[in-house]
């Protein structure tokens, strides 16, 4: 789910929890709410173990790929 640096940080537990959460709301048609929760939880983790910094550049294009 996520890649190797983030996955080191949080662990497998992390992506179970969240997953399992997720899960549960897509079978409960809160198809939305899943996806929220999902996002919130990876969002926390990467500003508590990759925080923003002042001088940080964006090193990828904030573009969407559609997979043309």
């Amino acid at each position: 789910l996520g890649d190797r640096g983030i996955h080191e940080k949080v662990g497998q537990e992390f992506w179970d929890r969240v997953a399992a959460v997720v899960s549960e709301k897509f079978k409960d048609g809160d198809f939305t709410g899943g996806l929220v929760h999902g996002i919130e939880e990876v969002g926390e983790q990467l500003a508590t173990h990759f925080p923003h910094q002042a001088d940080d550049k964006n090193e990828l294009s904030d573009d969407v790929d559609f997979g043309r």
